[in-house]
């Protein structure tokens, strides 16, 4: 009779009982959370407890869609992280995902900070104490051992970044700051100080310096990484990589530019360019490759029209030799064999790159030198690497061997680079040249410069003097031979500097005088300044001679990789939208990938456009 019961019990109710089972099952499983990974980890410590992350005063872990755990920190709330016990200040890596809510950009917000031993602290902050340092990014490993980097950056609100810190000391020490793979800041050290943590990693709060002010920071971090080790720049660069591609959402958001306005309000003119299909789409390419062979040739120029470019500055004079049958210069032994058969690179390139709708400027690299084919242009004394631009002799030769290719070559322009002295020159000629120009002694002015104003501007007159000449000279020369030529020149400069380096350098005095259409303003981070490119364009007459030359790579380390096509199309928006009369300028054809040619053609560069400057000339 029980075993009978038994199984009528199980026939009757087997079903429903499985069916119940399945369904609470199937409503676990719906409503379980997906398994994230560790917030916080530790690598390469002998210790082999877990982290434990405490927050503090309204601080919270939560989970977010799309991105996992978070630790949310309130206005005054903070979380603290214990440590392992071989944390030291020998060497490490402090890392975290942080995406801030704060409202007050002007202010200053502790990231990170703890106490080491022997009354010294360690700080992440955006912002410092002082008001000079409201809009620098700061990383101090160690106040008391002056061990710090910093540099003018601004984290961008509502918006995940990486943020790296890492350090060493002893003879190659560094202290570096990272965010999300681009290096901002970083310094030499070659201390050997020896300090282990007095208090646990605080986030959020400067509460273990020992000048708290109560320097708050709201936001939300993920991702906390503490290494025994300093990551070098290709590993926080393939962490980065990997984080985003897991999580596109850590991504979304970023501007790569920098500035006070908004560009939303600018649309229009960002489409301006697409629909009268005028604009100057310039890439840069400093090898020699595309003088090498007609075949080299035809895939430069196939690549780039692919893109949508339409003015190619090639490099045909890299201070050792020309890439061209020069009147008046050697030729460079990569093309020597091909010259000699007849087959002239630049004749053949300007005809083909001509029939195409491309433009041709040729680049030369004026004082910069590779080789010693000319001994009597440079002395003991010149700056390292450098033509010795002050012997008179020298500037007749470089004028006279780009104005000799304008008159023989139908170039649509001429952009001269390395267009400085690469230092301050003390050679016997320069001493003798200096002191019958100024009346002082170069060896006693190059000594008191740092402190003496009169002599700073005497030398950077004497500087001035000697490259200004070949601007002028270069400038007429290829302007007799060809009158609608654009001439351009190569430049850095920082208009929140004080003063110009020493070096000769001065393009906006050459722009104003004529002498130069356009100046290539060097912008190889990855951030675009609006701020500051305004400020420089004030100092121009015609502002619109002031192009923005960004790189399509970014360093890692010793390495060069291909940026992303979205960080190349939002430095193509602030261009469109806030100097739509100048052009877009890239540098490097070396970086330019089958996926960038492709996006600019699918993207930014969908519609054709012939050069500005082609227009202009009729």
């Amino acid at each position: 009779m029980v075993r009978k019961g038994l199984r009528l019990f199980s026939a009757r109710t087997a079903l429903s009982i499985f069916g119940l089972l399945g369904a609470l099952l199937a409503a676990f499983c719906i409503s379980a959370k997906p398994k994230d990974e560790a917030l916080v980890s530790f690598e390469g410590f002998s210790e082999t407890r877990s982290p434990v992350l405490k927050p503090v005063s309204g601080a919270a872990i939560e989970h977010i869609d799309e991105v996992g755990s978070v630790l949310r920190i309130p206005k005054r709330g903070r979380a603290e992280l214990a440590l392992p016990q071989s944390f030291s200040l020998r060497s490490g890596t402090i890392s975290f995902w942080l995406k801030p809510s704060w409202q007050d950009s002007t202010a200053s917000h502790t990231l990170a900070s703890m106490e080491w031993d022997k009354g010294s602290y360690l700080v992440i902050s955006q912002g410092w104490w002082e008001p000079k340092g409201a809009n620098r990014f700061y990383f101090v490993v160690s106040n008391r051992d002056s061990f710090h980097c910093s540099a003018p950056y601004r984290l961008q609100t509502n918006t995940w970044t990486l943020i790296t810190a890492v350090w060493k000391t002893g003879k190659d020490g560094f202290c570096r700051l990272y965010a999300d793979d681009e290096l901002v800041a970083k310094s030499a050290f070659s201390g050997n100080p020896d300090r282990l943590p007095k208090s646990p990693l605080v986030f959020g709060s400067d509460a273990p310096t020992r000048q708290a002010d109560g320097r708050e920071m709201e936001g939300s971090i993920k991702g906390i990484v503490i290494s025994q080790s300093a990551l070098t720049h290709e590993q926080i660069h393939a962490r980065y990589i990997d984080a985003i591609r897991e999580k596109p959402v850590l991504a979304a958001g970023k501007s790569y530019w920098t500035g006070s306005d908004d560009l939303a309000s600018r649309k229009e003119k960002h489409r301006s360019s697409m629909e009268t299909g005028r604009e100057n789409r310039i890439i840069f390419d400093e090898d020699i490759g595309w003088a090498l062979s007609r075949d080299n040739t035809d895939t430069v120029l196939r690549r780039i029209k692919d893109a949508g470019f339409n003015v190619y500055v090639p490099c045909v004079w890299h201070g050792r030799g020309a890439y061209f049958p020069s009147t008046n210069a050697h030729v460079d032994t990569r093309v020597k064999q091909r010259i000699d058969k007849g087959d002239d690179p630049l004749r053949y390139l300007i005809t083909k790159a001509h029939s195409m709708g491309i433009e041709v400027h040729p680049w030369f690299t004026v004082a910069k030198r590779e080789d010693g084919r000319y001994p009597k242009f440079f002395d003991e004394g010149t700056p390292e690497g450098a033509y010795n631009v002050h012997i008179p002799e020298f500037r007749t030769f470089i004028v006279d061997v780009i104005t000799d290719m304008a008159k023989r070559y139908t170039v649509d322009g001429v952009n001269l680079d390395y267009i400085r002295t690469l230092g301050v020159c003390v050679s016997k000629f320069c001493q003798q040249d200096y002191q019958e120009k100024h009346r002082k002694s170069l060896l006693s002015d190059t000594g008191k410069q740092s402190i003496d104003p009169d002599a700073y501007d005497r030398i950077q007159r004497w500087q001035d003097e000697a490259v200004s000449d070949i601007v002028q000279r270069v400038s007429d020369g290829v302007r007799r031979a060809r009158p609608h030529t654009i001439v351009s020149v190569d430049a850095y400069d920082d208009p929140d500097a004080k003063r110009r380096p020493l070096e000769g350098r001065n393009p906006f005095l050459w722009a104003n005088r004529g002498w130069v259409d356009v100046i290539f303003q060097m912008n190889y981070t990855k951030r675009l300044n609006v701020e500051k490119t305004e400020k420089l364009r004030q100092r121009l007459d015609n502002k619109n001679k002031l192009f923005i030359l960004f790189a399509n790579y970014q360093a890692m380390g010793r390495k060069q990789v291909p940026k992303p096509y979205d960080i190349m199309e939002d430095y193509i928006q602030v261009i469109r939208t806030r100097w739509p009369e100048t052009g877009i300028a890239v540098y490097l054809y070396k970086h330019l990938t089958d996926q960038q040619i492709r996006s600019l053609r699918q993207g930014a560069f969908r519609r054709q456009a012939v050069p500005t400057w082609k227009a202009q000339r009729g």
